[in-house]
């Protein structure tokens, strides 16, 4: 087994350093905890580090070729991308907003009529995943959601049911600060309750971040809730619980298992012996050997791998067919192939990548400049926020909510999801300023005696 050199271990310190002092600014600073920076910063830290520590002194699951090229490789390219992210978002804050609407921009009563629409956007949908197993119940037991084959319909169903349950969250969390009634909280709670299915019986850790998002930026951005250093040492806590832990635990608590698990053992094994012992085969594994085989042939995608990786997961086999999505797949393009190519290595087909693999994959170290202009977005943004427009507060979130998995998964999904998500949202505001327009009509009118 391959042992670290100074430089894999330079290149991980300077990467686990730069982490650790965004995310401490979110931590001396509480008021920052919504800014692109310092989320991005406690991601990279608590779902990468742990990870690239293991694969660092226990690299038993990389050939040492592969280890020695791509792991330092590695940790610059995700240390460039932490840091331009930053950049971009101080650019972002620089320059100047104009044209900004204020507070009324959207009515709290458009937000109650559209979250309620996308509640029930997400629950037909929702409903209709649940029938492959043959019903809610069926749907979180042992022969339910994990023994799906996932294929066609039931696809694009889960893909708008979360989309749809994360905006609806959202604009039914800004109304009921906004206007506290009991209507708005029990159909907030509708909207809610899958997602807490999926984390309770599923272990879904996605949908945790989801919903902590989803929650506590609206609560600063509304009321002004900071949370105390003690909360977000406890938030600390529970992430890497979550990140961890519930790939291990997952299935045990699905209705019908046979299965018992300590959950403090399991915490343990997960963080101690799994992730930052090396034990177990990593996602961070795939990126290290991503990026050495593609670097090693100079044979970068130029685009046309994340092109692939779109059309794999937007285009719908069971609606265009499969010679359209083979028509619009580059060939000769792909991790595996590359890994082959270079190392003879292959990638575990199960696992996902990081983003700074796939983005070096494509543009070499260039491609964390994808990371300055989300940065530069985010900044612009927060401006807006700051300045007061409502729909800035509400787009702001809704676009947040998508940057733990662009992060530690990648950018396949990501214009789908921005153009999905800004559509939704143009199309609430284009509505809500067309009724707005005809009720001023109305009243400026002549009344009829």
């Amino acid at each position: 087994m391959a042992e670290p050199t100074w430089f894999e271990e330079t290149t991980f310190y300077v990467f686990v350093i730069t982490a650790f002092y965004y995310s401490l600014m979110g931590f001396l600073h509480p008021t920052r905890f919504i800014t692109f920076p310092v989320i991005s910063a406690v991601v990279w830290l608590t779902y990468l580090a742990p990870q690239a520590f293991g694969i660092l002194y226990t690299p038993k699951f990389l050939p040492a070729e592969v280890y020695y090229h791509g792991f330092g490789q590695s940790m610059i390219m995700a240390t460039l991308c932490l840091v331009l992210g930053t950049i971009g978002w101080r650019v972002g804050l620089s320059r100047p907003v104009v044209g900004v609407r204020q507070e009324n921009d959207i009515r709290p009563q458009a937000l109650l009529i559209w979250g309620v629409v996308f509640m029930i956007l997400g629950w037909t949908s929702f409903l209709y995943v649940t029938q492959q197993s043959g019903g809610i119940v069926a749907h979180y037991s042992v022969d339910g959601n994990y023994q799906l084959d996932w294929l066609g319909d039931e696809v694009i169903a889960s893909f708008f049911e979360k989309i749809s349950f994360n905006i609806s969250i959202v604009l039914l969390m800004f109304y009921v600060l906004l206007r506290p009634k009991i209507l708005g909280f029990l159909v907030l709670i509708l909207a809610i309750l899958p997602t807490v299915g999926d984390i309770v019986l599923l272990n879904r850790r996605s949908d945790v971040v989801y919903l902590i998002i989803a929650v506590a930026v609206p609560l600063f951005l509304v009321r002004n809730w900071v949370p105390s250093r003690a909360t977000m040492l406890v938030m600390a806590v529970i992430g890497l619980f979550v990140v961890f832990t519930f790939p291990v635990i997952r299935g045990t608590f699905l209705i019908g298992s046979q299965q018992s698990v300590d959950i403090a053992e399991a915490f343990r094994t997960a963080l101690f012996e799994s992730v930052l012992g090396g034990e177990v085969q990593k996602e961070f594994n795939n990126s290290v050997g991503v990026i050495a085989s593609v670097d090693r042939l100079a044979d970068f995608g130029y685009g046309r791998n994340m092109w692939n990786l779109w059309v794999q997961t937007t285009v719908p086999r069971s609606i265009l067919g499969p010679e359209i999505k083979q028509f619009l797949t580059f060939e000769n393009v792909g991790f595996a192939e590359t890994g082959m190519k270079a190392y003879r290595w292959a990638p575990q087909w199960f696992q996902s990548y990081s983003s700074a693999a796939m983005l070096f994959y494509d543009f070499w170290y260039f491609g964390a400049l994808i990371f300055f202009f989300i940065g530069h977005y985010f900044g612009k943004y927060y401006l807006r926020i700051k300045l007061g427009s409502l729909s800035a507060k509400i787009t702001y979130v809704a676009i947040l909510l998508l940057v733990p998995h662009w992060i530690s998964v990648g950018f396949a999904k990501a214009p789908r999801d921005i153009a999905l998500t800004l559509l939704m949202f143009a199309l609430m505001r284009l509505a809500d300023g067309r009724r707005r327009r005809e009720r001023l009509r109305y009243n400026k009118s002549p009344r009829s005696i």
